[in-house]
């Protein structure tokens, strides 16, 4: 798995608005623990783009947006943007429960929102009919909804500066896992 570089440079700058590119080694793909293929749902809209030498393909999944071929009933990732997250806890909830149940089941599971938590308490503007429109839900609602679900389902979230450290985290949260199943495989 490719080592993911920021100097202290990079990340002390970095904004809301800044997406910065992991710097990917040939060498670090080379040395990997094994080869894994991450999987992304055929219906996620705003795939992650991972780094060149990591394997992707797309295919239906059941249950969340990412997880790692050969263990797609063990190993789950629901990626959100901050509108998604709140439309998801708002307009959407009676879906987005069914999905965190199914979750619920997975060994290892998580909800990457992609917001900082500080920016994810301001609620979204969206578009309708041409018209600007704040959203009137009191910011505690879906903070309160993901705790209580996290305590209720055992889904933790975690909240990710942007789309690209969404894609950073994701990867390496696949990776450890597939690291570990390949120790623990050795270890019987």
């Amino acid at each position: 798995m490719p080592r993911i570089n920021f100097s202290k440079k990079t990340t002390k700058n970095i904004t809301k608005s800044t997406a910065i590119k992991p710097k990917v080694k040939k060498q670090d793909i080379t040395s990997s623990v094994g080869e894994f293929i991450i999987v992304i749902d055929q219906q996620e809209k705003h795939q992650f783009v991972f780094p060149q030498g990591i394997k992707t393909i797309r295919k239906h999944l059941i249950t969340a947006d990412y997880s790692l071929l050969g263990f797609e009933d063990r190993i789950c990732v629901e990626r959100k943007s901050k509108a998604d997250a709140w439309g998801s806890v708002v307009e959407g909830r009676d879906r987005f429960r069914k999905e965190y149940e199914r979750m619920a089941e997975f060994e290892k599971k998580i909800v990457v929102i992609e917001s900082t938590l500080e920016d994810f308490l301001i609620p979204p503007v969206y578009v309708k009919e041409g018209k600007v429109i704040q959203s009137k839900v009191d910011p505690k609602t879906p903070i309160n909804t993901f705790i209580s679900w996290f305590e209720r389902y055992g889904v933790p979230f975690i909240f990710v500066d942007n789309h690209n450290f969404g894609m950073v985290f994701t990867m390496r949260f696949l990776d450890f896992f597939y690291r570990h199943e390949i120790e623990r495989n050795k270890e019987k």
